[in-house]
């Protein structure tokens, strides 16, 4: 009876400190950074960034609301769309793009680094086109008639 109390204890004890590895915080004492911080990760965007030809095209753009984690080694892991764009096309694009972010630094919590959640909006627009279609899942009646008379003088 002993033994399994013992290995039962061990197991527990295992099992405690790998979910204290995988703990991912909302909000940690020093926020995770990216490498030269925001001015260098919006050139990061800028320039990785492939606005979608059939988007560009048809006028397409919109904002996608991204939640990733920056893990307690500054990897990027567990991208999510947390609000669509409304066009799977720029999803897909802003998901890309920051999986392929380089390593961040790390958050830290009583100076330990630690995994923590991350929110991130990207944006597409066609800054030479003052009309373009923002969210093409939007079905008020106002905003499909503005498309309409858009499409009109395009």
């Amino acid at each position: 009876m002993k033994l399994v109390f013992k290995i039962f204890f061990i197991l527990f004890a295992l099992n405690a400190f790998a979910q204290e590895k995988t703990v991912v915080y909302t909000i940690a004492e020093n926020s995770a950074e990216f490498p030269g911080g925001v001015t260098e990760m919006m050139k990061f965007i800028t320039q990785t960034i492939n606005y979608p030809p059939n988007c560009r095209e048809n006028n397409i753009g919109g904002k996608v609301f991204l939640k990733f984690i920056v893990s307690d080694l500054g990897e990027i892991n567990t991208v999510e769309v947390l609000k669509s764009s409304g066009n799977v096309e720029l999803d897909y694009e802003a998901v890309r793009v920051v999986k392929l972010m380089p390593k961040w630094k790390p958050a830290s919590m009583s100076g330990k680094p630690v995994n923590v959640y991350f929110n991130l909006p990207i944006s597409f627009n066609i800054p030479d086109n003052p009309f373009f279609v923002f969210n093409t899942l939007n079905k008020d009646e106002n905003y499909i008639s503005a498309i309409k008379f858009i499409n009109k003088i395009n």
